[in-house]
C-alpha cells in the first residue's frame, strides 16, 4: 500500500512505478507476505522539473502502473548493477540512464503502450517474478505456487502466451543476465554462476554454450576486446 498527504490509502500492484516528492509526507508498505527490495533513484534539475510543471509528475498522481516492460526492467537492472559495482565513470552513466528510464516511463504512460492483460494477469506476474529472482534459488514450480496455480495448467498457458516453457524462458533470463555480468571484466566466472544459482561452475559454462555458441570466457574475451580492453581471463574463471 501507499499514501501521502496528496492521497489516500491505496494498494500497490506488481508493475507500478512510486514518485515521491520533497516535501509530500508520505508511507508504504509492502505486503506481508511477499516483501519486496527497495532501490531508489533519485533526481534533480531541469528536465524533472519540467516534467512537474508541465504535469507529467504530480502529487496527486505518484503512482503509475508500467506493467511488464522488459526495456524498463533492463534499464533499471543496469543502473542497479553498475551502482553495486562502482566503476570507474559510473556516476555519469548511470545519470543517463536514469534520464533513459524517466523517457521510457513518461512514453509509456503518456502512450498508453502498456496496459494490465486483463486476460492473462497471471502470466504477467509470472514475468515479473522470473525478472526478480534471477538470483535467487528460484524454480518455474515455485512461481506456480506463489500464483496459486497448478503447475501443469501454468506451464501449458505461459507457453502458449511467450512462445517459451517457464523453465525455457527462466534460463534465457539467467543467460542474459550472465551477459551482462561477463562484461564487467573484474567479475569471476564462478561467481556469476554461483550469483545466479546455477547447479556448479562447469553446468554453467555448458549451458552458456549452448546457448550462445561460446564459452563465458570466449564470450568475456570477445566483449572485452569489442569495449578496448586486453587482459588475462585465467585468473577470472
Amino acid at each position: 500500500m501507499f499514501e501521502s498527504d496528496s492521497i489516500s490509502q491505496i494498494d500497490i500492484q506488481a508493475g507500478t512505478i512510486i514518485m515521491l516528492f520533497p516535501g509530500e509526507r508520505h508511507r508504504y508498505k509492502p505486503d506481508i507476505h511477499t516483501g519486496w527490495d527497495e532501490y531508489w533513484i533519485g533526481m534533480q534539475g531541469e528536465i524533472v522539473d519540467k516534467l512537474v510543471q508541465n504535469g507529467f509528475f504530480r502529487p496527486e498522481s505518484p503512482c503509475r502502473y508500467i506493467g511488464f516492460n522488459e526495456k524498463v526492467l533492463d534499464i533499471l537492472t543496469y543502473i542497479i548493477e553498475q551502482t553495486k559495482h562502482e566503476n570507474p565513470g559510473y556516476q555519469p552513466d548511470i545519470s543517463g540512464a536514469a534520464l533513459h528510464l524517466l523517457g521510457n516511463c513518461h512514453a509509456k504512460t503518456r502512450q498508453d503502450a502498456v496496459k494490465f492483460d486483463v486476460k492473462n494477469p497471471i502470466i504477467n506476474k509470472a514475468l515479473l517474478l522470473f525478472r526478480s529472482n534471477t538470483n535467487e534459488d528460484f524454480s518455474p514450480e515455485a512461481a506456480a505456487d506463489q500464483l496459486q496455480v497448478g503447475y501443469s495448467w501454468f506451464r501449458k498457458v505461459f507457453k502458449a502466451h511467450t512462445g517459451l516453457s517457464p523453465g525455457h524462458y527462466f534460463t534465457e533470463l539467467k543467460i542474459e543476465r550472465a551477459k551482462g555480468l561477463l562484461d564487467d571484466p573484474t567479475l569471476p566466472i564462478k561467481w556469476i554462476a554461483s550469483d545466479l544459482r546455477f547447479e556448479s561452475y562447469y553446468y554453467f559454462c555448458r549451458l552458456f554454450k549452448k546457448r550462445t555458441g561460446m564459452t563465458p570466457v570466449e564470450y568475456r574475451k570477445r566483449a572485452n576486446n569489442s569495449n578496448g580492453f586486453a587482459r588475462n581471463d585465467k585468473n577470472l574463471s
